[in-house]
């Protein structure tokens, strides 16, 4: 359609919004004048204030009494449809060996993410980097906002875009609630404390912890925070005998329990387990079942997560779960509100977990 037979106001605007973009007027600018704008433009005075006012309602510009009107103190614009990246890294506190694999929860919170950017209609498109990459090649562009999925031990990009005034989110452990960093998290270790507060209100005392080994796990440690102070509060000593720890893999699990489990005595000492993940809840069910321990009756067992298979295994396992389609909503939102509104940082949104009972341990108040 040719300009001329669009309104006058309109081709004004959007002139004054591509200079502006293409950063002909930078963040900070002092744009011309309205008289300034009446005579350059040929246009009316009603014309030139209805640009104006447009251009302030798309968070572009501001107006500052008797000075004038600037170009917003931000490099990064939100237009109509931001399209977002979500950041598939490698994470630094990962115990497994499988890096490069994506496992739950970032795989829920995705095709959560995806799902509530297709029904807002939004851009949303999965990239994989590893750290050098995403620092060093530019896969965003002045329309983009950033969410971060394994993002444990990313403080340094976190920093970088801080100071590239890129919009990000982070779905990250509670460590970063200390940081200058933009995140939604999840509160674990009240998590776990619920998990191990509900056994020891069933009466449990001997309840073992399925750990793991690494020290820079910024997910499990808070965990094992939680089952503490559930314990001191209880007045229950903490033992270390009754601590398995292994990497989250299914086979160095199983190893683990085996061990754990077929030693003397401790079958009977232990009346109850609570597991950092349900990958390691699964491995120790499987070996109790074959050792010939009853679940729940013998020991009850309680994991974190909610994995699928948790809840179609022989004995379904009760949980604490990750309120995924939530968070990922939660993570869209809170990066558009920080485009627009980029002083609102750093932003953090805690969510909670909840207990979900199943046969390993049966719901106490039923």
């Amino acid at each position: 359609m040719k300009n001329e037979l669009l309104p006058k106001y309109y081709v004004i605007k959007e002139k004054l919004k591509k200079q502006i973009l293409d950063g002909e007027y930078a963040p900070g600018d002092l744009l011309p004048s309205q008289n300034e704008l009446m005579k350059s433009e040929q246009a009316s005075y009603s014309t030139i204030s209805r640009v104006l006012t447009e251009l302030k309602n798309e968070n572009l510009i501001y107006r500052v009494g008797g000075k004038g009107t600037y170009v917003q103190k931000r490099a990064v614009f939100v237009k109509e449809k931001m399209k977002i990246w979500i950041a598939l890294l490698e994470q630094d506190d990962s115990d497994s060996t499988e890096k490069d694999n994506l496992g739950f929860p970032h795989v829920e919170l995705m095709h959560s993410i995806i799902a509530y950017c297709a029904s807002i209609g939004m851009q949303v498109k999965p990239v994989y980097h590893d750290d050098n990459d995403f620092i060093n090649q530019e896969v965003y562009d002045s329309n983009s906002g950033i969410i971060f999925l394994a993002s444990s031990g990313k403080q340094h990009l976190f920093e970088r875009l801080n100071s590239l005034n890129v919009p990000y989110a982070a779905h990250a452990p509670m460590d970063c609630i200390y940081g200058n960093y933009n995140a939604v998290t999840v509160n674990v270790n009240h998590g776990a404390y619920l998990a191990t507060k509900a056994l020891i209100d069933a009466g449990h005392r001997n309840i073992a912890f399925f750990h793991t080994p690494s020290k820079n796990d910024f997910w499990a440690l808070p965990k094992f925070d939680g089952y503490k102070k559930a314990l001191r509060e209880a007045d229950i000593e903490f033992r270390e005998e009754l601590i398995l720890r292994s990497k989250c893999v299914t086979q160095d699990c199983t190893k683990e329990a085996e061990h754990f489990f077929s030693r003397n005595g401790s079958a009977e000492k232990v009346t109850a387990l609570f597991a950092i993940n349900d990958t390691r809840a699964l491995a120790a069910m499987k070996v109790m079942t074959g050792l010939g321990i009853k679940i729940p009756d013998d020991i009850a067992v309680v994991g974190y997560d909610d994995l699928p298979q948790s809840r179609n295994c022989q004995i379904p396992l009760t949980t604490v779960k990750l309120p995924c389609e939530e968070m990922g909503k939660a993570t869209v939102k809170l990066l558009l509100l920080l485009a627009q509104k980029p002083e609102f940082a750093p932003l953090i949104k805690v969510m909670k977990s909840e207990m979900i009972y199943r046969e390993s341990f049966p719901d106490p108040g039923v």
